[in-house]
């Protein structure tokens, strides 16, 4: 099937629509090819009178270097300008002294594929002005025409999860959704093409964008130290480990880090800790943004994936489960705040999810087509820490029944994730 001629639904597009409505000026914020550019053009086609800039285009960005207050006031709004980093600070500035002077909402919708317009220095001089989206690859319930509410029903209505009918995949299956990952361009290829697009891909990111936006010339690091990220994803960050393992200094890592997250390769996942859990480690977790390109950077395939012995299986499966997640905290009814829970005895929570009102819904990734009692071992301790604020724990496994384990614990198919809800 060719997916290129079906227009896939985004669930963050209602989303960006209201905030256009509410705020003079909108920044889509993501890896490079997650599909921000489609959706402005599309944006750009059904709104008339709107102007598209594409600062990729080598004779639109030294116009814009030369001139950006002149680009910006001749434009026609709303104005949607792509790849807004590579305008640099002074195209900011213009912008932030056209919607100073016009209080109209829905004038600027910026894309940007690195974190540039998060920098202190930045979000300071637009603050009140814009607000910020991410925009990630597809989520998997994108890619079968629903948009998902896991997120919402989660905390409102366990029943209702409890009563779902989500796919019935084999292990197989999982595995090669998990291989595919949610890139646009990407997911419906067959295995050798794909990997020649991830290769492109990372070569892109590695030797153009990161060199650009460092301005370094050595551009060979970001891929080895990428690759130790793959290794890593979903465990804690430690950027000395990473140095052991690649042999490059400490502080070319924390520098290459850095970088990659502000590409959005990587993303973080912060410790969930307060003054009722004393005993929390504050340590962050890493995980690549795509479980395709995380596989396709650990040289694994269904067929690796699918052996008795796998160690690359379940950090692959808990990355899966938490991108998927976070793509649905982007459009969820509640601001969402995304942690993870570990106690320094030995208890862990692979994904915790806050609402404002510190309610909490746990979750657990495991690897294997059957679950036990003994899963739930960390979502029970931390149960037992919060009391009333602790609204249900799921683990979520590559089986097919929806199984309740008591009154706040159930086991669900790692497909009920993007089950019709």
């Amino acid at each position: 099937m060719n997916s290129h001629h079906i227009p896939i639904q985004r669930g963050i597009a209602p989303v960006i629509a209201e905030s256009l409505d509410s705020l003079r000026a909108v920044v889509l914020n993501g890896a490079r090819q997650t599909g921000k550019t489609t959706m402005m053009r599309e944006l750009h086609a059904s709104t008339p009178g709107s102007s598209f800039l594409n600062l990729d285009d080598s004779a639109t960005r030294e116009s814009m270097r030369a001139d950006p207050h002149g680009l910006v006031d001749h434009a026609t709004r709303p104005t949607m300008i792509d790849e807004v980093q590579r305008g640099g600070m002074n195209l900011v500035l213009a912008i932030k002294a056209a919607v100073d002077m016009d209080r109209e909402r829905g004038q600027f919708l910026l894309a940007g594929s690195t974190r540039f317009l998060s920098e202190p220095s930045l979000t300071e001089s637009l603050a009140g002005r814009v607000g910020v989206i991410d925009i990630w690859p597809f989520s998997q319930g994108e890619m079968n025409g629903t948009i998902e509410r896991f997120v919402d029903v989660a905390f409102d209505d366990v029943a209702k999860v409890r009563r779902s009918d989500p796919e019935q995949l084999s292990r197989i299956d999982y595995l090669s959704k998990i291989i595919a990952g949610g890139f646009p361009e990407a997911h419906a290829l067959s295995e050798r093409p794909r990997n020649k697009w991830f290769s492109g891909y990372i070569d892109a990111i590695t030797t153009r964008d990161i060199r650009e936006m460092a301005r370094v010339r050595e551009p060979s690091q970001a891929r080895t130290i990428l690759n130790c990220l793959a290794a890593s994803t979903g465990q804690e960050l430690n950027t000395t480990t990473l140095s052991n393992r690649s042999t490059i200094s400490r502080k070319t890592v924390d520098r290459y880090v850095e970088l990659l997250d502000a590409m959005f390769m990587t993303h973080r996942l912060p410790a969930l800790h307060n003054n009722v859990l004393t005993r929390a480690s504050k340590h962050k977790k890493v995980y690549l943004t795509d479980t395709g390109l995380a596989g396709y950077l650990l040289a694994e395939s269904i067929e690796s994936l699918a052996q008795p012995v796998a160690p690359s299986l379940g950090p692959l499966c808990e990355t899966f489960m938490v991108n998927e997640i976070a793509k649905q905290a982007t459009w969820a009814q509640h601001e969402l705040h995304l942690h993870h829970y570990r106690e320094y005895s030995g208890p862990e929570v692979d994904l915790v999810i806050r609402r404002p009102n510190n309610t909490i819904v746990g979750l657990e990734s495991k690897a294997s087509t059957t679950v036990g009692a003994g899963d739930f071992s960390g979502l029970k301790t931390l149960a037992n820490r919060l009391g009333s604020k602790f609204v249900h724990g799921y683990v979520t496994y590559l089986g097919t029944e929806v199984r309740p384990f008591g009154p706040t614990m159930t086991a669900i198919p790692l497909s009920s994730l993007w089950a019709a809800l």
